[in-house]
């Protein structure tokens, strides 16, 4: 991975920088900061900001004037674009290489229905999770407004700031962390209905011995189940059978059902498919002897799964979080800033 500040990264940025100048340049010849503005901007040697100008201009997004300075060159916007709002989407920390379903998902559906108020999408990429860089990268990006996905990594601090410049911001996120950033507007995957349904199901087929596997991304479970299982069904679960490591998970679940550990359920937000092979492999009937709780996201495709299967809406989460946006780009007001999405399931 690229450090922050060598060329490689700096030039992107710059470049980033340069193309969001021209659009947002309106026809004008708009005047770039010195090389050594832009230098101190980007936390880049100058050598580096020379030959990132040096080649946006040969692309003739920059024109140079002998005396007077750089300037973007309006003839390269996109006409499309022209009077469209530009929103951004940032997913997570904004380092993310490779995308989960889940977050592949939830990347897309904001993506359509952004793009359908109109607006053009405009996708945000971080190279530090330093708070001070992480909000003068943003303000970069010269948005009209931001969407953030992804609680976990968020700094109330930098929302603050970017709120108080001007840049309206909305979140998408699980309800776990919506609770942290309080006035600031957003949607989220609501478990509550979820969780207590599944609990009485559980509870109804005298489950009691449920292995968890931990959570991958923003929606862990465990400390909020084992209390409110308890609470609804008086069980206090067995904390040996709460999986931590995600590395370990699987053969910690194999050692257990091979020294007959009993188990009669296994919630997995992730691993799905491995846990549904593990249990076939030693020959447990998952429908009445072990269940299995599972996101659709990784066992859809299994032609002989059963279990609970649970779904995320991501399209009517994404409606939500237009739905904020629409309202805040047109400047009227937002009677529900906080708009639950309830997660769906079944059985097979």
């Amino acid at each position: 991975m690229t450090k922050p500040g060598t060329s490689v990264s700096g030039y992107i940025r710059i470049r980033r920088y340069i193309l969001t100048l021209v659009q947002k340049a309106e026809g004008q010849p708009l005047p770039l900061p010195s090389i050594r503005e832009l230098s101190e901007l980007f936390n880049v040697s100058t050598p580096t900001v020379s030959r990132a100008m040096k080649e946006l201009t040969a692309e003739g997004l920059v024109i140079g004037k002998r005396g007077i300075g750089a300037f973007v060159n309006p003839a390269k916007a996109a006409v499309w674009l022209n009077g469209q709002p530009t929103v951004g989407i940032l997913i997570g920390d904004g380092r993310l290489l490779h995308y989960s379903g889940y977050h592949s998902r939830v990347l897309a559906n904001l993506m359509v229905k952004t793009t359908d108020l109109p607006a053009v999408v405009h996708l945000v990429f971080l190279s530090s999770t330093n708070p001070e860089t992480v909000y003068q990268e943003i303000v970069n990006e010269r948005l009209d407004a931001l969407i953030w996905h992804g609680s976990r990594d968020l700094d109330l601090q930098i929302i603050r700031r970017l709120q108080q410049d001007g840049l309206p911001v909305v979140l998408s996120s699980s309800d776990r962390f919506i609770p942290e950033y309080p006035g600031v507007p957003g949607a989220f995957f609501s478990n509550t209905k979820f969780r207590r349904e599944y609990m009485n199901l559980l509870a109804s087929e005298k489950r009691e011995r449920i292995v968890f596997l931990p959570a991958f991304g923003e929606w862990d479970e465990t400390e909020t189940f084992r209390k409110e299982y308890r609470e609804r069904t008086g069980i206090d679960l067995n904390p040996n059978l709460f999986l931590h490591d995600p590395t370990t998970c699987l053969d910690s679940l194999r050692n257990m059902l091979s020294l007959g550990v009993p188990v009669d359920a296994v919630f997995c937000s992730a691993l799905g498919r491995e846990v549904h092979e593990i249990l076939k492999e030693f020959r447990i009937d998952t429908v009445r002897d072990c269940r299995i709780i599972a996101s659709e996201l990784d066992v859809a495709a299994i032609e002989d799964f059963h279990g609970l299967i649970y779904r995320f809406p991501f399209e009517k989460h994404a409606e939500a979080v237009a739905e904020i946006l629409r309202k805040i780009l047109k400047k009227e007001p937002v009677e529900n800033p906080i708009v639950p999405t309830d997660i769906e399931w079944d059985l097979k």
